[in-house]
């Protein structure tokens, strides 16, 4: 009785969840085009020094970034959408947080990479922008870990099943 009530409320808040992943799909869609019309239209940066690097190539930064946010938030939505329909251990519910959560990493190695060079290019360090990347390395790795924890009750389900 205890599992099914379980199931019950994971199925309830991941409907919830699902509304706001859908949220987030929809705000880096909405960036996505926003950087794109920008892109094309040849817009520059405003700022105190000019564009980070070239006209324009903020915007392709800004497109890439927005493309892969869009892309983690995609397989948070297809995740708890699996989690809605009841497919709590199932590998391809598992395997959508994993992904979610190296595409997460991918973007914090990419931030870091475009943050070592545009510190080489204006020779100047940007130290305030190391915590807020930080921070992305960790939601990717506590998203993978919480994948693999999953994939651990996988298993855990599976070898209960076999000896029943």
């Amino acid at each position: 009785m205890r599992n099914f009530e379980n199931k019950e409320k994971i199925v309830q808040v991941s409907g919830g969840l699902k509304i706001i992943s859908l949220m987030g799909m929809l705000f880096w869609g909405q960036g996505i085009i926003t950087f794109l019309i920008m892109w094309i239209s040849g817009a520059q940066q405003p700022g105190e020094n000019g564009p980070i690097l070239e006209p324009n190539s903020w915007h392709f930064n800004l497109i890439l970034v927005s493309v892969v946010e869009f892309i983690v938030w995609w397989n948070f939505w297809s995740f708890f959408s699996r989690l809605k329909s009841g497919h709590l251990f199932d590998p391809l519910t598992v395997k959508r947080l994993n992904r979610a959560g190296w595409w997460k990493i991918g973007i914090w190695i990419y931030s870091i990479i475009l943050m070592c060079v545009e510190n080489k290019l204006q020779r100047q360090l940007q130290t305030h922008v190391l915590s807020d990347l930080l921070d992305g390395l960790f939601v990717g790795v506590g998203i993978v870990f919480a994948a693999w924890l999953l994939r651990e009750g996988q298993t855990m389900e599976e070898e209960q099943k076999l000896t029943v």
